[in-house]
Order: structure tokens, then sequence, then C-alpha cells
């Protein structure tokens, strides 16, 4: 928490010495301009940094933790039948924007019926809720499974498990899948971010495959008509 802290700070900083006084002489701009370097500098090596503490690595846990529960809330968004194709199409990218890329494997929702393994791209052009009139996943009990280890200079590699259900209204019945146990692969990696005018790489936190650990009993899904 406290490299966030130190980075808002410095980021402030940059904020308000970046704005010069009309009244300023030369002198005091030399000097303005050495301090908003200086300032410029320290925020990028802050961000910049190849080696990451393990507190900095506790909260990119964290951050991983939020966008799982913020993909659940984009899940049941996209899924609505109301929602027009702007709106579909604004979620879609939010909901690709989590992961490390459209090609990371999901089970999610009701193709883990038959433990159906999809693309993320696949899976939002998929045929899940066109015949529902609303459909709800559900993600909790997260928990991490596998810390933080770095792959290279620029990846970390962690999981998390947690679980899912997912029940789809229809017209004429209710598809409920009850809880089960899923694991999410997330990765802390440097990506290439603009800084005023300079491009820097900074590191991001994305979400790579969702596996589920599917039950075969004929109890862990069930219709209501």
């Amino acid at each position: 928490m406290r490299d966030l802290f130190k980075i808002s700070i410095l980021l402030l900083i940059y904020i308000l010495f970046s704005a010069k006084s009309c009244s300023d002489s030369e002198l005091k701009e030399s000097r303005h301009e050495e301090l908003v370097m200086a300032t410029r500098d320290s925020i990028i090596n802050k961000l910049d940094t190849e080696f990451l503490s393990e507190e900095t690595l506790f909260l990119a846990q964290k951050s991983a933790e939020q966008k799982l529960l913020d993909l659940n809330d984009f899940l049941n968004i996209y899924y609505q039948s109301y929602l027009d194709t702007t709106f579909k199409k604004q979620t879609a990218r939010m909901i690709l924007n989590i992961f490390i890329n459209e090609d990371a494997e999901v089970m999610l929702g009701k193709n883990t019926r038959n433990n159906k393994v999809l693309t993320v791209k696949q899976f939002l052009e998929s045929d899940l809720g066109r015949d529902c009139i609303k459909s709800t996943f559900h993600f909790d009990s997260l928990s991490l499974s596998e810390t933080l280890t770095r792959l290279n200079g620029k990846t970390y590699f962690g999981a998390l498990n947690f679980k899912q259900s997912f029940i789809a209204y229809k017209s004429m019945d209710t598809l409920i899948i009850e809880p089960f146990n899923s694991t999410a692969d997330f990765y802390l990696t440097k990506v290439q971010k603009y800084f005023g005018a300079e491009m820097i790489e900074i590191w991001e936190v994305k979400i790579g495959n969702i596996k589920s650990i599917i039950r075969t009993d004929p109890e862990r899904s069930r219709k209501i008509s």
C-alpha cells in the first residue's frame, strides 16, 4: 500500500508543478522545469521497476480478485436480453480487456454442463443467453491458490480458486447450475503506456484461463418449469 501511496503523492506533485504561474521569472521557470522532470523520473522509476516488493505483489493479487468480480458483473450485464447492440459491444470490450488476450480459454455458465472449453472471444460470440430472458453468473469464495511467481523479466503468474454458479431464466423454464469449484490464472505483466508524450512500460494485472472442476452427478444442474 505504501508504494501505491507514494506514487499517488508523486502524481499529485507532478500535476501541481506542471501548471506554471504567469509571474514566474526565468530562474523560477528553470527550477520549475527541473522539479517537474525530477518528479516525472521518480514516477517512472516507481512504475517501470523490474523488481517488485512483496507488498506490491500482494496488491496485484488483490487486484486479480477484483478483476474476477468485475468479470462477474460484466457478464451479468452482457447476457441481458434487453441490452442494445452498442452497449453490448462496449461491455464485450470491457470483458476482453480483463483477459491477457482474446484466446484465453474459459469454462463458464451453461457451457460447463458438457465440459465445453471456449476462448473468451468464442464464448462472447456463442449462443449463451440468446434463448434466455435473463442469465445470472455468480462468483464467490475467492482465495489464492498460487502466489505470484516470476516467469521472466516482464511476467509474473498466479492462480485463484473460486466457486461459480449460473442461472438461466427462459420463458418456459429455468436452468440452475449449482456452485462448483473453478480456478482462474492471472498474470502481472508489463505493458506499454503513454506517460505524457513518452512511451513507458508499467505493470498490469490480467486474467488468464478459467478452468472448472466439473462434477458429473445429475444434481449439479437442474431445470425448473
